[in-house]
């Protein structure tokens, strides 16, 4: 109703075969806009992205991070809406249901998918301020702990942010979880894992950021209890 507005409305007297025979423009009434919507995405990057999706299966969402504004949202593999119309629109909407792609399961909003490197940042900037690293650490890239990719072999903060390296991050995240709390290893990993959690959850991870889109879900942090039920 409030994008559609309300109707007018003119009034006559007809005969019998519909003719007017008076009209009672005292009795008009004019009709009333509708609100105007005003969308945050940008077309030049909506279009980008559905191309990069095309017959793919995936999501990209593009955010401002100033404002939380959506600049491109996309589910794929995505429809025509226009094809949910007319007479075969129930032919249509059940041949999409049963695809085996799932085109109406909205990735964007509902799928749940691991953060990707980009994690790597927020690893970085809590293991800072609990004094674990300081911007020039020199982690060395041992390849054979954990997988990487790239021409280097130490770097410093900066440097591994650069390389994305992987095992620059994951003595990032050893030191972050085991402090050496408890002589027992496991109880100090529990405990610093504990932590952990609350330090990403200080970000907004794992958590309903509200807005206005249906469907979307929170996603989830890891903590010990998620891990004890994984090992014991």
């Amino acid at each position: 109703m409030h994008l559609r507005g309300t109707p007018g409305a003119r009034y006559h007297i007809v005969d019998v075969r519909n003719n007017v025979q008076q009209t009672l423009s005292e009795l008009d009434t004019m009709p009333t806009s509708g609100n105007d919507i005003t969308l945050s995405l940008d077309l030049k990057l909506q279009r980008l992205a559905e191309k990069l999706l095309k017959g793919k299966r995936g999501s990209v969402v593009a955010i401002e991070p100033s404002t939380g504004e959506v600049l491109a949202i996309v589910s794929a593999p995505f429809y025509d809406a226009d094809d949910l119309t007319g007479s075969r629109r129930g032919e249509v909407y059940d041949s999409l249901r049963l695809h085996p792609h799932k085109p109406l399961y909205n990735r964007a909003l509902r799928g749940t998918y691991r953060p990707g490197s980009i994690f790597k940042m927020m690893q970085g900037l809590i293991a800072l301020d609990e004094g674990v690293i300081s911007p020039h650490s020199i982690i060395e890239c041992n390849r054979e702990i954990i997988g990487c990719h790239g021409n280097h072999t130490a770097d410093n903060l900066t440097q591994a942010i650069t390389h994305s390296c992987n095992p620059y991050f994951r003595e990032v995240m050893r030191r972050v979880v085991q402090r050496g709390v408890d002589e027992n290893l496991l109880v100090d990993a529990s405990i610093g894992l504990e932590n952990w959690h609350s330090r990403i959850v200080e970000f907004g991870f794992g958590t309903d950021l509200g807005g206005h889109l249906p469907g979307t879900r929170k996603g989830m942090i890891p903590n010990s209890t998620y891990y004890d039920g994984i090992y014991g």
